[in-house]
């Protein structure tokens, strides 16, 4: 081969390789643009954290490869130079597409849809599971005479109640007497026949002396195990005259709204106002709903349990307005699930990596929730101390019980269960650490249902939790 051919190729090695970094360079310059344009809306929507892998990978890097790959592309004359980058460039993405390969096969995605992933769960470890959705169950219900109804729960309509309910009404439970499909997360739904004021009760257990009333979310109401298998259900067995107001969706104010309205008629000796660490930032969606901020005011209340008949009609038909919202969701939903599964291009911009990596978005939870740690603690020590003086307003005592996610801890340090605890505590109110029943368990996973931390508890999850609780209530005086 002559001198002039071995030049030829050369050049065209080097051009080759010019245009290789130039690629990159231009990728690196695009990524750069796409998340500016991504931080401006994070910022731009309140949020104020950019997760630090994130600004690494998608800052830091392209902002030092595409001018350096653009110089040694256009500015550099040392071929050797060039297709020594360009190599390395190509065999690092080359190997980042095996990776990407290897996570898919190895770590199948999961579906973005936690009802879906219920049903591949249950699949795996063999347990019948209902597929259906809960407004196909209603449907059915109806259609075999039984009136059913969607559960209630007042935090979807933050900021928007006025277009269901009339001035001066704000529902707080569901429809009285009634049967309403709450849930699935364990094969078959929750469903339950509601109590005189539409919580998760037998009837008749609102009517004073009570002793016990526990007060809280989803995991005081009991999703999503059957009747009988809640945590209220459990102390009930040693303490009979047990009161349950909770219902799921709910944030702290909601719990001293609720309070107020149903449990000075049942004056219990002792409440339970159990909270869960992943619902700490809730009255942030709260402070939404002006009408629900005026239980900040000691003296406000709306006389619901006398307005049951007027509760009932302005549920009725906000409840039929919402199972017909949950037909359209659901198709949603499954339009939503058939395009994610169609996307096999997301490979090409390594989707599993990302995923597998937490980097599907630039945002920074646990920088969200320092953020507004402060405000969410400040608002939560003066319903806190609210709801102590409504239980000693009427001679009752109020028992603070925490429990946080044994193997997903909150995002925000603040909200572990010593701080917490302590915090409250320093409020003169006894407090019961859960978390800590939860994870001295050789299993805490297996107390969840279908092993799935996203999940509530199963029902061995909801009877250790009332467990822990029936223990502590046989030590207070006030039951004695």
């Amino acid at each position: 081969m002559t001198n002039s051919e071995d030049q030829s190729q050369g050049a065209a090695l080097a051009k080759a390789a010019s245009v290789i970094l130039l690629c990159v360079a231009a990728v690196c310059a695009a990524i750069l643009v796409r998340y500016a344009i991504a931080g401006w809306q994070l910022r731009a929507s309140g949020d104020t954290g950019i997760s630090a892998r994130a600004i690494v990978l998608f800052y830091v890097i392209p902002a030092i490869v595409c001018p350096v790959f653009a110089w040694i592309a256009l500015g550099s004359r040392n071929a050797a130079l060039k297709a020594n980058v360009a190599l390395a460039a190509c065999a690092t993405v080359l190997s980042l597409y095996v990776l990407e390969a290897a996570v898919s096969v190895l770590f199948p995605a999961q579906s973005p849809n936690a009802f879906a992933r219920n049903i591949e769960a249950a699949k795996r470890k063999g347990i019948e599971f209902d597929g259906r959705p809960k407004y196909e169950v209603i449907a059915q219900m109806r259609k075999n005479g039984e009136k059913a109804y969607p559960q209630f729960a007042l935090s979807p309509l933050f900021g928007r109640e006025q277009e269901y309910f009339k001035p001066g009404l704000l529902p707080l439970a569901g429809l009285s007497g009634s049967t309403v499909v709450v849930c699935n997360e364990l094969g078959r739904y929750m469903i339950y026949r509601t109590d005189e004021h539409g919580f998760n009760n037998p009837p008749g257990l609102h009517a004073a002396p009570t002793d016990v009333l526990m007060v809280g979310g989803s995991y005081v109401e009991g999703e999503c195990v059957k009747p009988g298998e809640t945590s209220p259900d459990v102390i009930r067995a040693s303490f009979p005259r047990t009161l349950n107001l909770g219902m799921g969706g709910t944030g702290p104010l909601q719990m001293l709204a609720r309070l107020r309205e149903y449990g000075r008629a049942a004056k219990p000796k002792v409440v339970i106002w159990l909270h869960n660490a992943g619902d700490m930032d809730g009255i942030m969606g709260e402070r939404q709903t002006k009408f629900l901020m005026k239980y900040l005011d000691p003296s406000f209340r709306q006389d619901l349990a006398s307005r049951q008949a007027e509760v009932d009609q302005a549920l009725l038909g906000m409840l039929e307005k919402a199972q017909a919202e949950h037909e359209a969701q659901r198709v949603q939903e499954l339009e939503q699930i058939a395009r994610e599964e169609g996307r096999w291009w997301k490979h090409i911009v390594f989707g599993a990596l990302r995923t597998r990596l937490g980097l599907m978005t630039i945002a920074d939870p646990a920088r969200k929730s320092a953020d507004r740690a402060g405000e969410i603690l400040v608002e939560f020590d003066r319903v806190v101390k609210l709801a102590k003086a409504e239980a000693e307003s009427w001679g009752g005592k109020l028992l603070f019980a925490y429990i946080s996610n044994p193997v997903m801890p909150p995002v925000a340090p603040e909200f572990l269960p010593v701080p917490i605890l302590a915090r409250v505590e320093a409020m003169g109110i006894p407090a019961i650490n859960l978390h800590e029943a939860l994870v001295r368990h050789p299993d805490p996973a297996s107390l969840f249902a279908l092993g799935d931390n996203w999940n509530h508890p199963n029902e061995a999850g909801y009877r250790l939790i009332g467990e822990a609780l029936v223990r502590r209530l046989r030590e207070d005086p006030k039951l004695k």
